[in-house]
């Protein structure tokens, strides 16, 4: 028995022949309403459900159905069939199945996300600090993206530490794994990667010449499964002879150290000689160097030739012991000039070229783009649009040279 102004305390939920009790305090009776014979009842009869709601003596059958979803309570059906047939029944079940989805599809969209896998060819080791900057850069690059690495990246780290011929093997693995893309930080990284699948794609983070090198036919419309950034780095051999030229203007020789494992090397020396022969009077001498227990060959060879600087093109290998070149220079009284400003943070004395953490963190976005869809062949190359110079003042001091006024003014950075 209910008293006038109280709540209902029951409603009836039916899903097939099967009835269960559930609360509902939003219904209530009027209070001017008697309290005779105030209360539900409900019989199962030929599986269907009547329910009866008596008032004043007059009976009524199925008086309200509907779906409540009130805030602050949770969905409840007050269900009476006013036919007693089955079509009611399937509406009721497919506005159900309609709720239970949208409640819970946020959760199996969060367990449904991809975690994409990354390989990663990388010349050096992760040891020092600007292997770390440089890696850092493009897992900053990625996490802007919103890509964390172990929550929807994983990333197949493989490391050569200056042996480029473990990178046939390396890019090998990296495709028989099937990883989702492979990024290669520098040419033999990109050859390895070419050579090892013609389906995965390959973003480029640093290569000079890419087209001449045949990992893609043009930098608009690279084609096959090859994109990424071009450096440049050979094209600014003239202007780092031109530099070499201003600051030592009474210089006839210099040494150019290249790395004759890296296929960019004759490429390089090529180059160097071109714009070497641009300038009066200056020659250039070409010293190679594999790993670090070559330097000190390479520069007694260099000295015996008489020169009065050195140039470091752009290989992996030689930046990884920048140290040691940059003592070997101050050593033999060399000035040296390099393309990357992490020779000149070790000790050279100017570096012109481009701005290598910016590559990596731009790389970042070629992964983007591809793991949204995008195709390799139809995303443009791109080439670094400035180019930076940083000069260290403390080895020009140490080397008793005086950097005139227009180098400094145009430089980006100096150590002092």
């Amino acid at each position: 028995m209910i008293q006038s102004g109280e709540s209902v305390r029951d409603a009836v939920v039916v899903l097939g022949a099967n009835a269960i009790y559930t609360r509902d305090p939003l219904q209530r009776f009027p209070r001017d309403t008697p309290a005779i014979n105030q209360h539900f009842s409900f019989k199962l009869r030929h599986r269907r459900l009547r329910l009866r709601y008596r008032r004043d003596g007059r009976q009524v059958r199925n008086p309200l159905c509907e779906l409540r979803i009130r805030a602050g309570f949770r969905p409840r059906i007050i269900f009476a069939n006013r036919t007693g047939g089955p079509l009611h029944r399937r509406r009721v079940i497919r506005v159900l199945a309609a709720v239970t989805a949208l409640l819970g599809a946020p959760a199996a969209l969060a367990q449904q996300e991809k975690v994409w896998r990354i390989g990663f060819l990388y010349q050096r080791s992760r040891e020092s600090s600007v292997d770390r900057n440089l890696l850092g850069a493009f897992l900053r690059g990625l996490s802007d993206l919103g890509y964390v690495e172990g929550k929807n990246i994983l990333i197949e780290w493989r490391f050569a530490d200056g042996k480029y011929e473990l990178f046939p093997g390396m890019a090998a693995e990296l495709a028989q794994m099937n990883v989702d893309i492979i990024v290669a930080g520098n040419p033999p990284a990109i050859k390895a990667a070419q050579h090892a699948t013609r389906t995965i794609p390959v973003v480029m983070i640093s290569a000079p010449d890419p087209v001449d090198h045949g990992f893609i036919k043009s930098l608009s419309h690279p084609g096959g499964n090859i994109t990424g950034l071009a450096n440049l780095a050979i094209d600014v051999s003239v202007k780092q002879i031109e530099l070499l030229r201003t600051i030592l203007p009474k210089t006839s020789r210099f040494a150019a150290l290249l790395n004759p494992d890296n296929p960019d090397s004759s490429a390089a020396a090529k180059r160097i000689q071109q714009a070497a022969a641009m300038q009066h009077r200056l020659q250039a001498i070409f010293v190679t160097a594999r790993s670090a227990r070559d330097l000190d060959g390479a520069f007694a060879a260099a000295v015996s030739e008489h020169v009065q600087a050195i140039i470091t093109p752009a290989d992996g290998a030689l930046l990884q012991h920048r140290a040691i070149i940059a003592q070997l220079s101050m050593k033999h009284r060399l000035p040296a000039f390099s393309v990357f400003r992490e020779n000149v943070e070790a000790g050279a004395l100017l570096s012109y070229g481009p701005n290598l953490s910016q590559n990596y963190r731009r790389a970042a976005a070629y992964v983007d783009k591809i793991l949204k869809g995008a195709k390799p062949a139809d995303l443009p190359v791109e080439q670094p649009n400035t180019l930076h110079m940083s000069v260290n003042l403390r080895t020009a001091k140490a080397l008793a040279l005086s950097i005139p006024q227009e180098v400094l003014l145009r430089a980006d950075e100096v150590i002092d």
